[in-house]
């Protein structure tokens, strides 16, 4: 069962949102959402990269302020303080995959002969610059969720999307996350879904509390790790010959 691991060349934030992904009345607009969601998917020697998975990995600003340069040129992010009720940003979305390894389109890794999609993974990497916390005001550990639905030249695939869980820890500095693994979408696309222009995926941040989470929240490297079944060969038998001696 072959595999590749492919990211998102055209990222945008629409006017609407799609599926279940709507955007709330008071959802707020991403910064650097078109050229920084795949950033440093492959890199590893910078801040940003995902390949530097570990918690924290990056030093907080001294003092710690609103914005951080690090989050600024590393990632597409939001002012989801600015989401007084629903802490949200509005959905954003990717399409136009090409595999990581060489740029190849994914209709020239995945063939139209393919028989079936069988798995299909999203990876990232979450950022949180965590100003409030513990310095302006707050009581520690925000929840942050980050939605996910797959979508097709039509939209939204399937009524379901993906929410993933991440924990803030209370200091004051700039959180990273590698997000290996997750989430795994229950709802797949057909092959012809996949092989089509506008395939890809929708995605958001948001909050449990806006008042306890940092102004600025973001992520990087998303990718989408997909599973596939080729088409089987028929192996026709040989006829064996008998040859008779007499």
């Amino acid at each position: 069962m072959p595999s590749a691991t492919f990211y998102p060349s055209v990222t945008s934030q629409p006017v609407a949102g799609e599926g279940v992904l709507i955007n709330a009345a008071d959802a707020v607009n991403w910064t650097n959402v078109t050229t920084k969601v795949t950033q440093d998917y492959a890199l590893t020697t910078d801040e940003g990269s995902l390949t530097s998975p570990n918690v924290n990995s990056l030093s907080p600003a001294t003092p710690p302020t609103a914005t951080d340069t690090r989050l600024a040129s590393e990632f597409a992010y939001a002012n989801i303080a600015a989401a007084s009720i629903s802490g949200q940003t509005k959905m954003a979305r990717g399409v136009t995959l090409l595999r990581t390894t060489d740029n190849a389109a994914i209709t020239s890794v995945i063939p139209a002969t393919a028989t079936a999609i069988n798995s299909l993974v999203c990876n990232f990497r979450f950022c949180d610059v965590s100003y409030g916390i513990n310095s302006t005001g707050g009581t520690g550990a925000a929840v942050y969720t980050i939605d996910t639905q797959l979508r097709n030249d039509s939209g939204a695939i399937g009524s379901l999307a993906q929410y993933t869980s991440l924990y803030d820890y209370a200091g004051i500095t700039l959180y990273c996350y590698r997000v290996v693994s997750l989430p795994v979408f229950a709802s797949l696309p057909t092959v012809a879904e996949v092989r089509a222009a506008g395939f890809g995926v929708n995605f958001r941040l948001g909050t449990s509390d806006v008042i306890e989470t940092t102004p600025y929240i973001g992520l990087n490297g998303l990718t989408l790790t997909i599973a596939w079944t080729e088409a089987g060969g028929r192996v026709r038998p040989s006829r064996a010959r008998t040859r008779l001696i007499g």
